[in-house]
C-alpha cells in the first residue's frame, strides 16, 4: 500500500465515523431526558440542542456538550 492508498483509507474511515455520529445524533430530539457518565458519576440532563457532532445537554447546575455515542435516553 503506498501513501495515496493509505490517505484514501484514512479519509474513508473519517467519513464513515462522521456518518455514524450523525446517525446516532438523529436519534435524539430537543427535550429528551438523557444520561451519560463523567468519570465515576452518572449525569442526567435534558437535550437542549442537537448539533452534527455533539449534543448540548443541560443539567440543573451545568451545561455539557456530549458526543451522541455517549448518551442514553432515559425512559
Amino acid at each position: 500500500m503506498d501513501r495515496d492508498d493509505l490517505d484514501h483509507v484514512v479519509e474513508l474511515h473519517k467519513a464513515r465515523s462522521r456518518n455514524l455520529i450523525t446517525l446516532t445524533a438523529m436519534k435524539f430530539t430537543v427535550g429528551d431526558t438523557v444520561q451519560f457518565t463523567s468519570g465515576a458519576r452518572l449525569i442526567e440532563g435534558i437535550v437542549e440542542k442537537v448539533n452534527r457532532k455533539t449534543i448540548n445537554v443541560s443539567t440543573h447546575t451545568q451545561k455539557w456538550r456530549v458526543s451522541p455515542s455517549l448518551l442514553t435516553k432515559v425512559a
